[in-house]
């Protein structure tokens, strides 16, 4: 196990993507804390394995991989971006109920909460539909469809990947996480204020919403914005968490 900078971090991709290139720029850049991307099967360093694509198959892979990481009783934070947000919160359940680690805040992006649903799947639709969804979402260069050979590779990790949210399902009542969850989203993105709100269901602490200007992919442009906010967001659990010890 590596020897840490400072609190681990793991970050978790969105749909279509791998998490070493989602986040490849966030290494070594968040003041006191170790930004661990989380790969799933079939991307990346990884890409020769097979893809998921049920939401509980995937946390399966990611909770024997965040295990490598931590030590008994440490503490972590997880942040996903889109399909990433769903796979934060069932991950963090999990691992809460073993109560192995401590979970101290999880950031959820530019993501319904579990929910509230897509009217359309895009898992359904035909190739050249899901591309232009795609498209429209931002985020993914054009050039991956434009060639038969890298749209023969791109596209069955959406596919799997939007099957995997779209056939998800919560249960009810809702199990609620034992920290603060931080909801992050663009302005310009088609999800509601009122939506993102409903992520207070999935807490037993704290929830905060932040809009960022831009829309699907606000990270890319907002990222320094990003970072700030967790920086001040961890600092702020630490301190409140050392005022709950002060007797």
């Amino acid at each position: 196990m590596p020897e840490s900078t400072g609190i681990k971090l793991f970050t978790l991709p969105c749909a279509g993507s791998s998490a070493a290139m989602l986040y490849r720029s966030w290494m070594g850049a968040i003041d006191s804390v170790e930004v661990i991307p989380l790969e799933l099967p079939g991307r990346g360093r990884r890409f020769n394995e097979d893809l998921l694509s049920s939401i509980p198959q995937m946390v399966d892979d990611l909770e024997r991989q965040i295990q490598a990481y931590l030590r008994p009783g440490e503490e972590y934070v997880l942040f996903g971006h889109s399909m990433g947000s769903l796979l934060a919160y069932e991950l963090g359940l999990r691992l809460s109920v073993q109560q192995l680690y401590r979970l101290s805040h999880v950031f959820v992006s530019a993501m319904n909460p579990p929910h509230i649903r897509r009217a359309e799947p895009l898992h359904l639709k035909s190739e050249d539909e899901l591309i232009e969804e795609i498209m429209v979402m931002g985020g993914t260069p054009e050039s991956f469809f434009t060639e038969n050979e890298t749209r023969s590779l791109f596209l069955p990790i959406f596919y799997a990947d939007f099957h995997a949210v779209e056939t998800y399902t919560v249960n009810f009542p809702v199990r609620k996480l034992p920290c603060s969850i931080t909801v992050l989203t663009g302005q310009q993105d088609v999800l509601t204020s009122s939506d993102m709100k409903e992520w207070e269901r999935y807490t037993e602490v704290l929830m905060s919403c932040v809009f960022f200007q831009g829309g699907h992919f606000y990270l890319t442009d907002e990222e320094q914005a990003v970072h700030r906010l967790i920086t001040d967001t961890l600092s702020r659990d630490r301190q409140l968490t050392n005022s709950d010890m002060t007797y």
